[in-house]
């Protein structure tokens, strides 16, 4: 009652405080929850958006001078003061109207595939490298990278001989080709050193430049139109008639007496559009390049193209066509005051000289920081050594000192750069990245495709020998990364292309269609030790199976024994560590990893779920216990098994080493109509040795053979090592199987015979035996007949047991029998008399008269293949039983080299029909 009335007592103010607490505490909660909340996004945010520039680092440019400036200046370059009249005159206004339509064609798709890939996330200094190595990946990257180098390296001595040009018509000064070879490298480096200065110094030099630029060109235009007629020859000012003259071709050989026509004067009219990827060639320097390169360089484009038509169509209505063809500055001519185009040709030419330098002097320390090419040195931390490359490379195109004939290389080395960046666009949107999302909406895979098309199509237009040798050069350069094998982790679009074609025909294998003809070993080797001295001595099993798998599938199958939640740090440093292994290794493996409670259940796992599709193994490789130990080929490099865990290993003992655990993973494989091949030994397979061996002995037979020519002409050369393959039948096992394991092991052993040193220092050797010499003949035959029958080459060896001391060397009678019905009849000496009795000795005396008959024949066997007998049924496997058949295969195989144990019941492997 006291407890009723205490809780009673001023129920509404408790209650109320109890509440107004509570609130207080959700309220902190909140606050806590929403800091939180706000906090974890604002870090995941930051990791998407783009990176501002730290107050330390250099001033970044906007769109219009990082951009559109650049662009526009360097596509008014030399082209346009001193060879767009000269255009015209020779095409004519409506096809000089059709060059620039053409040359529309092949820059503005790819303006939109540099807009699409720049706006696809962040970049960095390099350009058009940048986006192609990081889309098409290293190898194309770096030699589209030199490409692009090369291009901007013709285009800048382009613009210098053009400069040089303009300053010998403007002054009166000497004009040999020594003296313009002066002025251009004066002119050359004084351009470098402004652009050593930094980025910002030459932006502030453009702008002046450009403003420059502008007033010329407005002058000039204003005297096309408004200069009196007569003012120089073939000058009309704006005539109709004079238009109508100069609508159609003309073609001749002013002024310098080659003979043109529309292919040479379309790959001269070219560069006039090829700079505007200057803007994409200053992204290291831009604040915003996803924002300012696609709006930047699109107007550049555009306004470039009406200023282009403008002129042609005032040239074509204003000069008459002859003095267009042969004077190349009959704008200058013209003008109110020769000076105004001068100024606007030393304008224009310095803008584009500037911009080329710094677009690649940008490229190439792209180049060296990726490290794809060993230019260590010019990786300084900034692009002054790279600018030095440049003017070097650009002194060298002056001595070529003609300025049509750099022109139409110049056209080349854009149309591939072009082509490039136009098939990097498509390949991201064909491959379906989920990645690949620009901000720049104006793209699809038909501008990509025309782009692509028109590009290398123009480039072997223009000249079909240059086309082949830049091919042939970015292939060299392809190829050299290839091999280099850099480290880089770009995320490029080889994969995506990959993973859609491997997964596209992975879907279309369908396993209904599978057939004998076609098969070949797909293994899955087990490995359970991950001690340093136990892989460093199964080392040459990974190597064999390597040589065995024959382009099919192979898989190393780790399997360990612990908790999955728990062992997920482990399984994760298991396969970094066998990926590592793989890569240094060479092996074209794949690693798959295994944890379960039980080792069983783990091998379970493996042999039930590895591959997919069509790409499951077939075979399983599972190394025989065993407790010798030999030491490992100290050849192998130790480096290569430096990342496995190799602390706190739970299954650290040999694997496999309980006999009945054994046996019950035979049966597994057996069960899931897998091919089981044993391996025994192998920890003394060498492969340097055997080439060695084999060496010696040829070099010991050929200087016998000069040492008495007479005696030893007729000796037969010393033959090399064998692959030696034993045909043995056990009782008791039925047709099916015994067919299954012989074509199984012929099929290896071909297999094995043509692939790495086995091809050339070693021979396939088909052994078995009788229970007496006469029987050979007939063995001989049967055996013949079914090599004929599965069209595998190999010598022929039967070895009769009463007379093992006194063996022939090769026995090589005729056959007719076909192949199956040999097999089929093939029979070696009655086993089964051996095992008349229960006594166990019996049946070991089996086995060891089995392993003394392979060790008279160990003369020249570097490896040996073996059927072995069915294991007992499963409701069978016991300690006792597992035991003596481990047992007896121990003793079968004792003191012989690398052994390979093989029993097989998935049908025959070998195909006798069309």
């Amino acid at each position: 009652m006291m407890e009723d009335d205490a809780f009673n007592v001023g129920p509404s103010n408790n209650y109320g405080s109890v509440r107004a607490d509570d609130r207080r505490r959700d309220d902190k909660r909140g606050d806590v929850f929403e800091g939180l909340l706000v906090s974890s996004t604002h870090g995941l945010l930051s990791s998407f958006l783009p990176h501002e520039p730290h107050e330390d680092d250099h001033p970044k440019l906007d769109t219009f001078f990082g951009v559109y400036v650049p662009c526009l200046m360097d596509i008014f370059g030399v082209i346009l003061f001193e060879r767009l009249p000269w255009v015209i005159g020779q095409a004519g206004l409506l096809l000089g109207l059709l060059m620039m339509f053409l040359a529309l064609c092949i820059v503005i798709p790819t303006v939109l595939s540099v807009s699409a890939i720049a706006t696809n996330g962040n970049m960095k200094g390099g350009g058009g490298y940048f986006m192609i190595s990081r889309s098409l990946g290293p190898e194309l990257g770096g030699s589209v990278g030199l490409i692009f180098f090369t291009a901007y390296t013709i285009a800048g001595g382009v613009f210098t001989i053009g400069f040089v040009e303009g300053f010998e018509e403007a002054f009166d000064v000497p004009d040999s080709s020594n003296w313009t070879l002066l002025y251009g490298s004066i002119t050359l480096a004084l351009m470098v050193m402004i652009c050593l200065f930094g980025a910002e110094s030459y932006a502030k030099s453009e702008f002046i430049i450009f403003i420059v630029l502008v007033i010329s060109l407005i002058c000039g235009i204003g005297s096309l139109l408004f200069e009196e007629p007569g003012h120089t020859e073939g000058y009309t000012s704006w005539s109709w008639d004079t238009l109508n003259d100069n609508l159609g071709p003309d073609f001749n050989d002013k002024p310098d007496g080659e003979e043109q026509n529309f292919h040479n004067t379309f790959a001269i009219f070219f560069p006039a559009m090829t700079g505007f990827m200057a803007g994409a060639n200053m992204s290291g320097d831009l604040a915003s390049p996803a924002k300012s390169i696609p709006k930047g360089t699109l107007a550049a484009v555009l306004s470039a193209a009406g200023t282009y038509t403008l002129l042609m169509i005032l040239f074509a209505g204003t000069v008459e066509g002859y003095r267009l063809q042969e004077e190349y500055f009959i704008w200058n001519k013209v003008s109110f005051n020769s000076m105004i185009i001068s100024i606007g040709i030393f304008a224009a030419t310095l803008s584009s000289v500037l911009s080329s330098i710094i677009g690649c002097g940008n490229i190439f320390y792209a180049l060296a920081r990726d490290e794809l090419l060993p230019l260590g040195w010019f990786n300084s931390g900034s692009p002054r050594r790279a600018l030095l490359l440049t003017w070097f490379c650009m002194q060298l195109t002056l001595l070529i000192n003609e300025l049509n004939t750099m022109a139409e290389l110049q056209t080349m080395f854009f149309f591939f750069s072009y082509g490039i960046v136009n098939f990097a666009c498509l390949t991201l949107i064909l491959t379906g990245a989920p990645n690949f999302r620009p901000t720049w909406p104006y793209f699809n895979v038909w501008t990509c495709g025309f782009g692509v098309a028109i590009c290398f199509g123009g480039m072997f237009y223009v000249d079909a020998l240059y086309a082949a040798l830049g091919l042939l050069c970015a292939l060299v350069v392809f190829v050299f990364i290839l091999f280099r094998q850099p480290s880089t982790n770009w995320g490029d679009v080889s994969q995506a292309i990959m993973y859609h074609q491997v997964r596209k025909y992975l879907l279309r294998l369908d396993p209904r269609k599978d057939h004998v003809k076609f098969w070949r070993p797909q293994v899955l080797l087990l490995v359970s030790n991950h001690s340093q001295e136990k892989l460093l001595e199964n080392y040459a099993t990974f190597d064999f199976v390597n040589n065995l798998k024959k382009g099919g599938l192979y898989v190393i199958g780790d399997v360990s024994v612990g908790e999955f939640r728990s062992s997920h740090p482990r399984i994760q440093q298991l396969e970094e560590g066998w990926r590592h292994l793989i890569d240094e290794a060479k092996l074209k493996a794949f690693p798959s990893v295994s944890v379960a409670p039980s080792l069983r259940l783990a091998i379970q796992n493996l042999i039930s779920t590895a591959g997919v599709g069509m790409l499951k193994p077939n075979t399983v490789i599972i190394p025989f216990p065993s407790s010798i130990r030999s030491p490992p080929n100290p050849d192998t490099p130790k480096a290569w098994f430096s990342k496995f865990p190799h602390d706190n290993i739970e299954n650290s003992g040999e694997p496999l080493s309980d006999h009945q655990l054994f046996l019950e993973v035979i049966s597994d494989c057996l069960l899931y109509k897998k091919n089981v091949i044993l391996i025994r030994h192998f920890e003394l397979l060498n492969k340097k040795m055997i080439v060695d061996e084999v060496r010696k002995t040829r070099i010991t037979s050929t200087l016998s053979l000069f040492s008495d020519p007479v005696a030893n002409f007729f000796v037969s050369p010393t033959a090399p090592k064998t692959i030696d393959l034993w045909l043995l039948r056990w009782a008791g096992e039925d047709e099916e199987t015994q067919t299954s394991t012989i074509t199984l092991l012929l099929l290896l052993g071909h297999i094995l015979q043509q692939t790495d040193i086995w091809r050339k220092h070693t021979q396939l050797r088909v052994l078995s035996y009788v229970s007496n010499a006469s029987l050979v003949a007939s063995k001989t035959t049967q055996l013949r007949a079914l090599l004929r029958g599965t069209r595998i080459s190999a010598e022929i060896h039967v070895v009769p047991l009463a007379e093992l001391d006194s063996l022939p060397e090769t026995l090589t009678p005729p056959s007719s029998s076909p192949h199956m019905s040999a097999l089929r009849t093939m029979s070696s000496a009655s086993t089964s008399s051996s095992h008349s009795g229960d006594d166990e000795t019996n049946f070991d005396n089996v086995f060891r008269k089995l392993n003394t008959l392979f060790r008279s024949q160990l003369t020249r066997s570097s490896i040996i293949f073996l059927p072995f007998p069915s294991p007992p049924p499963p409701e069978e496997v016991d300690s006792v039983s597992s035991s003596l058949y481990v047992r007896r295969l121990s003793l079968l195989t004792d003191n012989l080299p690398p052994t390979l144990l093989l029993h097989s019941v998935s049908g025959s492997v070998i195909s006798t029909d069309l």
